[in-house]
């Protein structure tokens, strides 16, 4: 890829000068501050990048608003597989359409020939600075998070996509408090790895596909994306749920591989045992350790029943029944449907 250092248009690499100036074109890894891309697009600021894509801020200039680009990175152009498999995946974000998840609007390519996904730019916190600013977060406002996160899942679910990456900073919070909307980023990205990445997310803590704070056991287990369920998902949730209450993670853990290890084999601290001077509700220290059982069969069978519990849960706890004690129920391998009792 080469830039126009006067004009910042974007050309392919054996283009040598600026076909509008006549400038010079200089070589370029990345797409810097001020170039234009595709149908339009001026990029603000680069947010992040991985094995797959680099995703920037960008204007769009017609209209005048921020999108987001993730655009695929440059060596795999010629993997015509993933090339496609992006462009599928593109398609099946476009029709996931929900408030809580971000939208994704199309896909375009650069001038010489690099797709590039275009999707809404979210401004807001995201639940990562919230949580480090913010927690222990109260009951009430952490289940209001947790419900409209379960939904944006569902969401997914529902079109046979897991997100597989769920973790606090792939979720903003716009609003203030008693308004707060959630949207849910990332979708697809694991997809995308585990072609990348092959055999190896199995084996190697360094190439997991998702974030090792917030793995299912069977994710920590090297289990492929169609032996992985929604379930895996709602136990990310269960450990990011623990989080906002406690401000800690539900395990001690330093590494990548002891993480690892401490879903499959060890067992969560309860949050009435690790943080009794919180206060938090039997029922809903019950509802998180639901989430974080190893077994899948034994948690929350899908969002829309997870979201249940969670509104059971907060009615309790309006009610000042919030005390009731579910605790012992919550191995239950038949499920645990503790709004019928």
């Amino acid at each position: 890829m080469k830039i126009c250092p006067q004009c910042n248009l974007a050309y392919p690499g054996e283009v040598d000068e600026c076909p509008s100036d006549r400038t010079a074109l200089v070589e370029a890894e990345e797409w810097p501050v001020g170039a234009v891309i595709g149908g339009g697009y001026e990029i603000a600021a680069k947010i992040s990048q991985d094995i797959a894509c680099t995703v920037y801020k960008a204007l769009q200039l017609k209209r005048k608003q921020f999108r987001v680009l993730k655009v695929m990175n440059k060596h795999l152009a010629s993997n015509a597989s993933f090339v496609k498999l992006f462009k599928r995946g593109a398609d099946q974000l476009m029709k996931l359409r929900h408030p809580n998840v971000a939208r994704v609007e199309g896909i375009d390519k650069t001038p010489y020939g690099l797709p590039f996904i275009v999707m809404e730019y979210v401004e807001g916190w995201s639940l990562q600075e919230i949580i480090q600013k913010e927690a222990p977060l109260a009951p009430l406002r952490a289940c209001a998070i947790t419900k409209q996160i379960a939904a944006g899942l569902e969401a997914g679910h529902a079109r046979g996509m897991i997100h597989r990456e769920l973790k606090p900073e792939s979720i903003f919070v716009l609003g203030g408090r008693g308004r707060e909307k959630i949207k849910l980023l990332g979708f697809g990205n694991s997809q995308l790895k585990e072609i990348l990445v092959g055999n190896q997310f199995r084996t190697s803590p360094d190439t997991v596909i998702g974030a090792v704070q917030y793995l299912s056991p069977e994710q920590a287990l090297g289990r492929a994306s169609k032996d992985v369920d929604g379930r895996a998902d709602l136990y990310s949730l269960g450990v990011i749920l623990y989080e906002m209450l406690t401000h800690e993670l539900p395990f001690r853990a330093t590494h990548a591989s002891d993480f690892m290890i401490a879903h499959i084999q060890g067992s969560p601290i309860p949050i009435r045992v690790a943080h009794a001077d919180l206060a938090i509700p039997d029922i809903l220290n019950a509802m998180v350790m639901h989430c974080l059982l190893k077994d899948p069969k034994e948690r929350p069978p899908n969002a829309r029943e997870f979201i249940r519990e969670v509104e059971y849960v907060e009615k309790e706890i309006k009610k000042g029944r919030g005390n009731y004690s579910a605790a012992s129920r919550h191995r239950e391998p038949s499920g645990w449907k503790f709004w019928e009792s």
